[in-house]
């Protein structure tokens, strides 16, 4: 949706709620990469104590 120049207040408003909506996506984003990186940096550990435990 294209913002109306002759509504300044709510073009305002809608544009500051897409970026609150753009941030949160990026921030949501950014967690759930940092959960998968230490899921599989759980994994690799758990793997390296196995192959060691087995020497």
């Amino acid at each position: 949706m294209l913002p109306n120049p002759f509504r300044p207040v709510r073009s305002a408003l809608l544009g500051l709620h897409a970026a609150g909506v753009v941030a949160t996506h990026i921030m949501a984003g950014a967690v759930l990469g940092a959960l998968g990186v230490a899921a599989v940096a759980g994994m690799l550990g758990k793997r390296i104590a196995e192959t060691k435990s087995q020497r």
